[in-house]
């Protein structure tokens, strides 16, 4: 496959579809970007509701992300009181 065509943004609506209709992986995905890749704004908060509806939902790599962000949190306080408790 020729990666050069592939559109990020599109990429990134298709996970968000998939994240809004329950897909763990999605939701893990769409934390990510939102968190770290620069296709979509920046939004801390954003990215830790999706990545803990993942982990919620028993995702692995996703239980382990919320854990390293709640830890961090502590340390900077990125995210608000709305989806830390």
């Amino acid at each position: 496959m020729d990666w050069s065509s592939v559109d990020p943004y599109k990429a990134f609506t298709l996970f968000q579809s998939a994240a809004s209709d329950g897909m763990v992986q999605a939701q893990y995905v769409v934390g990510f970007y939102t968190q770290i890749i620069l296709t979509v704004k920046r939004d801390y908060n954003l990215a830790y509701y999706w990545i803990k509806k993942a982990a919620d939902s028993d995702y692995d790599p996703a239980k382990e992300i919320v854990a390293r962000l709640e830890q961090e949190s502590l340390k900077c306080c990125r995210f608000t009181s709305n989806f830390i408790r």
